[in-house]
């Protein structure tokens, strides 16, 4: 059993051929890591790689399976896989923790008790605030301080698209900048609105993506990579990519993943 790394364009030559020689045990991306690691420098001298040669290297390997996290140790075991919110949310309530959150705020509560024993998470528990400027019924003018009881209410709104036009809309950005800048005024936030606009509409501009939002970033590097492929194709694989453990507990497009099977 034998392939060949074209050194010329970086292809791998029938792996395909290869996990059903050995059985169907290996699973493909492995085989693509393997090549891209040594194929390089093997193809120097028109190597032709037989498997036979490197049992030691990428031996024989079964698929791993998403155990129950109910049965789940440790933080380390938990962040392999991908988890719904409402798996994780359903595993707060079993184990007796806080539920309320984005849905990484809850892994990282059965993280922190499954290493520590703890209920609470640091940071669960935030510093009141100091300022009892009430954002629901203050008046708003341009002058108006941006407080640490700033909320983004209906009154804010009305400011904004009195300042702005009735366009504008609360974005994960603008928002951002308001939590971080304290003490700077509402003139200063709409001057950063019409800036993260501008840039917005600049072109080749893509909007960012939050960290935790594996499913956004696997679309939009997927759809870049396959121009002639859709959101079905994406589902597909993405469900198929999220199935598998991850180190870093990211699930990441690699082009590899055309080659997964249910």
């Amino acid at each position: 059993m034998s392939a060949r790394f074209d050194g010329q364009n970086g292809s791998i030559s029938s792996p395909a051929d290869i996990t059903g020689e050995v059985g169907g045990s290996i699973p493909t991306q492995s085989i693509h890591s393997f090549f891209r690691i040594f194929g390089p420098a093997l193809s120097k001298r028109g190597h032709i790689l037989d498997w036979g040669e490197f049992p030691h290297i990428l031996p024989p390997m079964q698929t791993e399976t998403r155990p129950p996290i109910e049965t789940i140790t440790s933080s380390a075991a938990l962040r392999r896989w991908y988890w719904t919110k409402a798996e994780l949310e359903a595993e707060c309530r079993r184990r007796g923790l806080k539920i309320t959150g984005a849905k990484f705020t809850q892994l990282d509560r059965i993280a922190h008790f499954l290493d520590t024993g703890e209920t609470r998470l640091p940071g669960d528990t935030q510093p009141r605030s100091t300022s009892k400027f009430d954002w629901h019924s203050e008046q708003l003018i341009p002058e108006t301080v941006i407080t640490d009881s700033y909320r983004n209410s209906q009154n804010v709104r009305r400011f904004f698209k009195s300042e702005v036009g009735e366009q504008f809309k609360f974005n994960r950005a603008f928002m951002a900048w308001i939590r971080a800048n304290t003490g700077k005024t509402l003139s200063d936030a709409v001057a950063e609105y019409h800036r993260l606009t501008a840039a917005a509409k600049a072109p080749g501009a893509q909007s960012d993506i939050a960290h935790h939002n594996q499913f956004n970033q696997y679309t939009r590097d997927f759809l870049a990579d396959n121009p002639d492929m859709g959101m079905p194709e994406v589902r597909h694989f993405w469900a198929l990519k999220r199935s598998l453990p991850s180190e870093d507990g990211r699930h990441r497009y690699d082009r590899s993943d055309l080659d997964l099977k249910a």
